[in-house]
């Protein structure tokens, strides 16, 4: 009885240590794709008190856009498999702006790799 107890107490230490360490909490940076193909920088930060998200142009283009280089809050939703379902609310902080929606899955510990809802590819790096 005592070894089964035991058993129950280090599988929940186990999983609920997985759990923690599964959270995205810190400064993640990397390179995305448009739905045009143009490739773009991102950084997404995640503390306890919320996340954003701030594109930025490689090279000059897009250098004038205003949905650039500002970090733009970001609600984030926890799928069934690990995956985090992420919505970039853009357009709310500036009209002309439109909204970002992707899913991001975690494949090492310093390491988020997905796509948006286009189809188009995002990864990034814990820094």
């Amino acid at each position: 009885m005592i070894r089964l107890l035991i058993a129950a107490t280090l599988v929940a230490l186990h999983c609920s240590n997985a759990s923690a360490d599964a959270s995205p909490t810190g400064r993640w940076a990397g390179d995305y794709k448009t739905d045009e193909g143009i490739d773009r920088e991102a950084e997404f930060v995640v503390t306890e008190n919320g996340a954003t998200w701030t594109g930025r142009p490689k090279g000059s283009a897009g250098r004038q856009n205003p949905c650039f280089n500002r970090a733009f809050a970001v609600l984030i939703e926890g799928g069934p498999d690990g995956a985090l379902s992420l919505w970039v609310k853009a357009s709310q902080a500036l009209p002309l702006c439109k909204d970002l929606r992707l899913q991001l899955t975690r494949v090492s510990p310093t390491r988020l790799e997905g796509r948006f809802k286009s189809g188009a590819p995002v990864w990034l790096d814990k820094r």
